[in-house]
This record gives structure tokens, C-alpha cells and sequence, in this order.
């Protein structure tokens, strides 16, 4: 089920499959991605823990990234305490 924070940006709870790194956000995205590149930026103005995981270097990591959007293949998808974002400030 998804609930909208704020237009265009979809959340998931699932905290079941949050488990490790509870303090650091996920930011999974791809480099070419601008959306991507402001939640990074964002988040580091900001002074938040967080780890990029590029799904285009690393596709290990895109199976990983599907797990949490439940198939929904848009970035960035950020993982923050026990919440999954689609997308960065209503924009995919």
C-alpha cells in the first residue's frame, strides 16, 4: 500500500525489511539522475548518514533496490527509518 508525503513522492513502511543500518540512509539512484543528485546533495547539506548505491555500476545493488520499491523501477529510492521514498521532492 502506498501513502503519499507529498506530491509525486510514493512511501512504503517496511520496517520488516530493515534490519541493518538502521542510522544511515540508502539513497539508490543512478548518476545521471537529477533527482538523485539533490537528494545526495541534500542530505549532505543537511549532515544525515547516508550510503549511494549506484544500480547502474552495481546491479547487484538494482535487485537489492527493487526489494524495497517492490518492483518499481524510478530513482532515486531512499530508505530512511524504516520508510522507502519513491522519488526526491515530488519528482522521479
Amino acid at each position: 500500500m502506498w501513502t503519499v508525503n507529498s506530491p509525486g513522492t510514493k512511501l512504503l513502511n517496511v520496517r520488516g525489511l530493515i534490519t541493518e543500518m538502521a542510522d544511515i540512509t540508502l539513497i539508490f539512484g543512478k548518476d545521471t539522475c537529477p533527482y538523485t543528485t539533490a537528494a545526495r546533495e541534500d542530505h549532505a547539506r543537511e549532515g544525515k548518514k547516508f550510503e549511494y548505491i549506484n544500480v547502474i555500476t552495481d546491479r547487484s545493488q538494482l535487485k537489492r533496490m527493487l526489494e524495497f520499491s517492490k518492483g518499481v523501477r524510478e530513482v532515486p529510492v531512499i530508505v530512511e527509518n524504516g520508510l522507502v521514498t519513491i522519488g526526491y521532492n515530488g519528482g522521479t
